[in-house]
């Protein structure tokens, strides 16, 4: 039973709206893992998560900039001191889309968060390149649609009684959300871990989805691992210096 209130989507349209996603879906673009700027990645998404808590974005909008993001570089050489302009381009397309116009920042206040004197024409100019990329088609569904839908459906009456990175880009948005999901009730030995609900509704099985949710499963206990050693060796308890981060953009001399 989905409580309406708490729900993501309108019930009365839920169902339209799922197969309106699984329907986009269909029209992706194809992920070929050919930028050379794959390696700034994981820098990228930090600085993209700082700005999204500091412009109280949707987490929808953080999910859409960084598949912008993801696939403008697989197909686009850029120059490493331009990538935090065109992060950040990304991010503001997709706040354009998913949020109010009166929360969008001006120019001024772009160039204010990036330390740099941008002229507008440029901003302009490079969201007309993106844009035309995409084909100016910005609804584009991520892994987040779909997760914010099952979830609807991930917690069962019975779970209450008892107590209780670069695969997946080539996947489906709704077969990595409902790996996800099963990855989550996983860990949680929340049981059944596939309920009926969750197989109905996604029309995922839970053998089609487990070695996916496995690997996200090892993918999630690696990293505790590691941040967790990370905090133990370091002298400065837990400050980390990053290697490979893009070049920040540096103001113009007057």
């Amino acid at each position: 039973m989905i409580n309406c209130e708490y729900s993501c989507y309108p019930c009365e349209y839920k169902k339209d709206i799922y197969e309106h996603l699984k329907t986009l879906e269909k029209e992706r673009y194809i992920f070929r893992n050919r930028s050379p700027q794959f390696g700034y990645r994981n820098n990228l998404i930090k600085w993209l998560k700082k700005l999204f808590e500091k412009l109280e974005f949707s987490r929808i909008t953080l999910h859409l900039a960084i598949f912008l993001l993801d696939f403008f570089m697989d197909s686009y050489s850029v120059k490493p001191e331009n990538l935090t302009l065109i992060a950040f381009i990304c991010f503001i397309l997709a706040g354009k889309f998913e949020e109010r116009d009166a929360d969008i920042p001006k120019i001024s206040e772009i160039n204010a968060i990036l330390e740099h004197n941008y002229v507008k024409m440029d901003i302009i100019y490079l969201e007309k390149i993106i844009l035309t990329y995409f084909k100016w088609k910005l609804t584009v569904p991520t892994a987040l649609h779909f997760a914010e839908y099952f979830l609807d459906y991930a917690v069962i009456r019975e779970d209450f009684c008892k107590n209780c990175y670069s695969f997946l880009i080539k996947e489906p948005p709704s077969f990595v959300a409902a790996s996800c999901i099963l990855a989550v009730r996983k860990s949680y030995s929340l049981k059944p871990n596939w309920p009926y609900q969750l197989e109905s509704v996604s029309n995922y099985s839970e053998s089609v989805l487990l070695n996916c949710a496995e690997h996200i499963i090892k993918f999630k206990d690696k990293n505790r691992k590691q941040r967790k050693r990370k905090v133990e060796q370091s002298p400065d308890y837990g400050y980390e210096t990053e290697k490979g981060s893009p070049h920040s953009p540096k103001k113009k001399k007057e």
